[in-house]
């Protein structure tokens, strides 16, 4: 079934505002921290990776974005693999979420911490990245948090930060790209497919957002591990050591 014209005009606002985003800055991804240092009272931080909030599209030649099922259920076991990958790399203990064995009262708290993320991270995308819309509070430097709502989620892993990831991918069929390649001939510029997402480190003693990497790019494929690692990689580019 195709995305519904009000969730369709959400979702390209979105993709629209994280190409920009990215046009204007001239790479695929940027991040914003409030450390380059993790609070270590070991040697070892442990981050509670919340499953990746992956959506996979396919764009038609009308422009109608196409839920992928089969194709997002692939990316997410993809992209979990692959950011669990990533520990080693940045020298961190990435503990999973396994929702099976968390009671329904406490999954409900997390999916509460997540929304919550997702409209913050919204704001952030507008207000961080978008140079006429920074606000006055915020214009010197990077402070955002998700409050108090993150001590559950603390009391329940027992870690020290959470990671949360969000992802869109979309790819264009053969016949948007014979659309595009058309109306290029009259220089007129179609969308195609566009892979955008962001990843941020809360800190769940204060709820601070203290990292936050966004990622907006035509290309990078998540339908399978290589491409997943990759897509991991990008998103977790400059992560705090």
């Amino acid at each position: 079934m195709a995305v519904g014209w009000g969730n369709r005009m959400k979702l390209w606002k979105t993709l629209a505002v994280l190409a920009a985003v990215c046009a204007l800055a001239g790479c695929a991804s940027s991040s914003f921290e409030t450390t380059n240092k993790l609070n270590r009272s070991t040697t070892q931080i442990k981050i509670v990776a919340l499953p990746v909030d992956v959506q996979l599209y396919e764009l038609d030649a009308g422009g109608t974005l196409e839920p992928k099922g089969d194709w997002t259920q692939s990316a997410t076991k993809y992209l979990n693999q692959a950011m669990q990958e990533q520990e080693a790399a940045h020298h961190v203990d990435l503990v999973g979420y396994d929702e099976d064995k968390i009671a329904a009262d406490k999954r409900d708290q997390t999916h509460q911490v997540t929304k919550l993320f997702g409209t913050v991270a919204g704001e952030i995308v507008v207000h961080q990245y978008v140079g006429d819309f920074k606000l006055p509070t915020k214009a010197d430097g990077f402070d955002w948090s998700l409050g108090p709502s993150v001590k559950a989620l603390q009391a329940e892993t027992g870690a020290d930060y959470a990671l949360i990831t969000y992802l869109r991918d979309s790819y264009a069929t053969a016949g948007r790209v014979a659309v595009i390649l058309a109306a290029a001939v009259f220089h007129v510029g179609l969308q195609g497919g566009t892979q955008v997402g962001y990843a941020a480190l809360v800190d769940l003693n204060t709820g601070d957002i203290v990292w936050f990497n966004r990622l907006a790019r035509g290309v990078g494929d998540t339908r399978d591990l290589d491409g997943a690692r990759g897509t991991a990689s990008a998103l977790l580019a400059d992560f705090p050591q």
